[in-house]
């Protein structure tokens, strides 16, 4: 059974672009059951909101169709100027080298992912007269129903779909998809990513398009509230509500009916298929129904808010300016699989988390796979984009991530393109402050704590259990402090200020608290927000955070109960007088209600760091020269006793960066310990460490290529046959000041002299070397060479 439709990509009377699919009346209809009226706009449109995360393959786009074996083979045919086959009105012309590479490059998403014995033929316009704005217009020119291998009866596939699963070309001698595009239209056709702010990536929208064409469309519309469908999609077989209650049973869901209109305008449709659940973390994957049908971007898309920022993104309703996406991510592939698609097996990769340091804690996942804890190691999928997060135990403190990628303290994000390993550092701390509110009878404050009020009226004060709502025990002990916002208008507030602590020798300081948030008042916004200062008040003071009663608001939580909060006090905070304040702001709603107070440290432990030198000899001539950096500065001459800052104290884990610098009568000629060798050291100091840089004495001559003398008589004397003998330029052993080259020389054969050298030998430019005594030419026909030499 076959029927015919078209997809149309252009732009609203408000400039948001629109790639849609129009299902139009068939040109040809085998039987009745294949007779269409229906008409289903599916747009992509450009996303206001700027987004420049691109999501590209593990293997650059443009080189897929280089992999030796190809999944699928897509013919475009690239109508010749004039044409117009499906008398649809476009006027064709010559399409653009550029744009014929920019198009394969997007086919080549699908051609190494789809399977297909049967090729998948594009006819492609690259049109002259599209209506003001459209971008271009595209669609699958037949679908068909109860073929062989159809993997459900009495329902339709795409030709593309139907052809791959029949293992033959059911619609012989016509093609699979029209495509058109605006050749006036500004484009970004490059593959690299790369997309301009101020353009469309032409990859993106193909490739998103060429995905409705094998079958990512439903056929369900809603018109004036109704909801109804001319006939049944593969796509419609695995659309349920949230109560998984199938769209298709017409117990429910009537068709035509307002029940229909009202489930898809719900915000809450799913598409629940096997491989599409487990590629979204063995849940059912949500679609884009908004409260107002969105005709064509409605029920035909993942959902814009779940996936705009994920890996999945190419299937959303809206793409923005400026955004290459290049892989279509594993929950649409998931979906294609579940529709009937055979697909080329996604890689996987292993994400290991590795923990160390004093401390202890726990690392989980998102997905979830990791929890570290028990399990640290999982596979994923190629390009998932795995969240990690690390919860230090009690008494410990989160230090930071490295490896993947990550670093610093808070979530680690990392794209798998290949097996990782992450570290998680935790640190043992110390305890700055701590209170549990049970050691004082409630409503009074414990000794060093109290309320201030800010605005108007409010109060903090001790209770043993919640008061609004009421009778929740403490989160442990007895007691715990709340804010009465429940009794104070909107707006008042008081602060929670705590006794002195200090922050002296301490870094990676956190504060944490548990909180009761709670459903109540749903419109009510009781909030605390956490501040630190050297002042108790809060004038010039850093907001930490803000944490609301209300479960649904920031950051939101499943359901009522207590909730752990942890917030960073900045480095910059390292006095011995430091306040934590918590400010109370009444919504009008239930109390705020608040326990176990805490502010861990880590003690800076000091490491110390010692340089040395060493020398090596070069006849008379030690080595000497000077080591900088992190707080040293150590210099010796001619392998004398080292002067300066040889030695510094660090706080532990610092960066260690040394640099040396070998004086004009040595060479540098490397390091031992701090794991560094040659060239600049830098490491991370966690323990006493000592380094040592050796120089290297230069002798005063040196035969081209050869040894070193402390004479030019000696150099001479070893020296073949036409040989060039390097002078140096010589400095004074103790003050370094260039002095003059003085030696008697009788040359007995033909050599070359060249002074005034470095200490290296590597080049004599600028410099020269001064020549006292007398020179000897012997032999009747003797000659001399000289470069940059002064005769005296």
């Amino acid at each position: 059974m076959q029927s015919n439709r078209f997809i149309r990509l252009l732009v609203t009377v408000t400039g948001s672009l629109l790639l849609c699919l129009l299902l139009l009346s068939p040109v040809l209809a085998l039987d009745k059951n294949s007779v269409s009226t229906s008409r289903l706009v599916v747009p992509l449109v450009v996303d206001p909101v700027p987004n420049y995360n691109h999501i590209l393959p593990a293997k650059p786009v443009s080189e897929l169709s280089k992999a030796a074996v190809m999944a699928s083979t897509f013919v475009i045919n690239y109508l010749p100027a004039g044409s117009d086959p499906y008398d649809i009105g476009d006027t064709c012309t010559t399409w653009p080298d550029e744009a014929k590479t920019s198009f394969e490059t997007a086919v080549s998403v699908w051609s190494t992912r789809v399977i297909s014995s049967v090729p998948i033929t594009i006819d492609a316009c690259w049109a002259t007269n599209l209506p003001t704005g459209v971008l271009g217009h595209a669609g699958s020119l037949s679908e068909y129903q109860n073929f062989t291998n159809a993997p459900l009866p009495n329902t339709f596939y795409k030709v593309a779909l139907a052809n791959a699963l029949a293992g033959s070309k059911l619609n012989v001698g016509q093609s699979d998809m029209y495509i058109a595009y605006s050749s006036t239209f500004d484009w970004y056709y490059s593959a690299d990513g790369n997309t301009p702010s101020d353009k469309i990536d032409f990859i993106t929208v193909v490739a998103h398009e060429v995905a409705h064409g094998l079958g990512f469309a439903g056929g369900m519309t809603v018109s004036s509230g109704t909801g109804s469908y001319s006939k049944i999609f593969a796509y419609d077989r695995f659309a349920y509500n949230g109560s998984s209650q199938a769209l298709l049973n017409t117990t429910i869901f009537p068709n035509p009916s307002t029940a229909l209109g009202t489930v898809l305008t719900s915000n809450n449709v799913w598409f629940s298929g096997t491989k599409a659940n487990i590629a979204n973390n063995n849940t059912d994957v949500k679609l884009y129904a908004p409260t107002t049908w969105a005709p064509g971007s409605s029920y035909s898309h993942l959902d814009y808010t779940t996936f705009v920022n994920t890996s999945n993104a190419m299937m959303v309703y809206a793409v923005s300016y400026g955004r290459a996406i290049h892989d279509p991510g594993v929950v649409t592939m998931g979906l294609l699989e579940d529709l009937g698609w055979t697909t080329v097996a996604t890689p996987t990769y292993t994400l290991t988390v590795t923990k160390n340091g004093t401390g202890s804690g726990t690392v989980t996942s998102a997905p979830a796979g990791i929890s570290c804890g028990s399990t640290c190691s999982s596979s994923f999928t190629q390009g998932t984009s795995v969240t990690l997060t690390a919860v230090g135990d009690t008494g410990s403190i989160f230090s930071g991530w490295s490896g993947g990628g990550c670093s610093g303290t808070g979530t680690c994000v990392v794209n798998l393109t290949n097996d990782t390993a992450v570290t998680a550092t935790f640190t043992a701390a110390t305890t700055l402050l701590s209170e549990n509110f049970d050691s004082v009878t409630p409503a009074a404050l414990p000794s060093g704590w109290s309320s201030n009020i800010i605005t108007s009226s409010g109060a903090w004060a001790t209770h043993a259990g919640t008061v609004h709502p009421s009778s929740i025990a403490a989160h442990s002990g007895s007691n715990l402090v709340f804010f009465n916002s429940y009794s104070v208008p909107t707006g008042n507030s008081a602060v929670l200020l705590s006794p002195v602590f200090s922050l002296s020798g301490t870094t990676n300081n956190t504060v944490s608290f548990w909180m009761y948030r709670d459903t109540g008042y749903s419109s009510a916004d009781d909030r605390a927000e956490v501040y630190v200062n050297t002042a108790a008040n809060l004038t010039g003071a850093t907001l930490l955070g803000t944490v609301n009663r209300l479960t649904t608001l920031s950051p939101t939580v499943a359901s009522a109960g207590w909730y752990n909060y942890t917030f960073t006090i900045p480095d910059t905070y390292t006095s011995t007088t430091n306040y934590l304040l918590l400010r109370g702001i009444s919504g009008y709603g239930n109390d705020i209600h608040i326990d176990d107070i805490s502010v861990l440290g880590v003690p800076v432990v000091q490491r110390t760091l010692t340089v040395n030198h060493a020398s090596t000899p070069a006849g008379v001539v030690n080595g000497g020269g000077s080591i900088s950096g992190s707080g040293i500065s150590c210099s010796s001459v001619n392998g004398g006793t080292k002067t300066g800052t040889c030695s510094v104290t660090l706080d532990n884990g610092s960066t260690v960066t040394l640099a040396a610098a070998a004086d004009a009568n040595s060479t540098f000629s490397g390091w031992s310990g701090g794991g560094c060798s040659t060239g600049g050291c830098s490491f991370s100091i966690t323990a006493d460490t000592t380094v040592t840089g050796t120089f290297a004495g230069a002798y005063k001559a040196k035969i081209s290529g050869g040894n070193g003398y402390d004479t030019l008589t000696l150099a001479h004397a070893n020296a073949g046959s036409g040989a060039t003998i390097l002078a140096r330029e010589l400095h004074n052993a103790t003050t370094l000041a260039v002095e003059p080259f003085v030696e008697n020389l009788t040359i007995t054969k033909p050599v070359i002299l060249k002074g005034g050298y470095n200490a290296g030998f590597s080049s004599n430019a600028g410099l020269y070397s001064t020549l006292a005594g007398i020179l000897t030419i012997g032999g009747t026909s003797g000659a001399l060479t000289v470069e940059n030499l002064t005769i005296k």
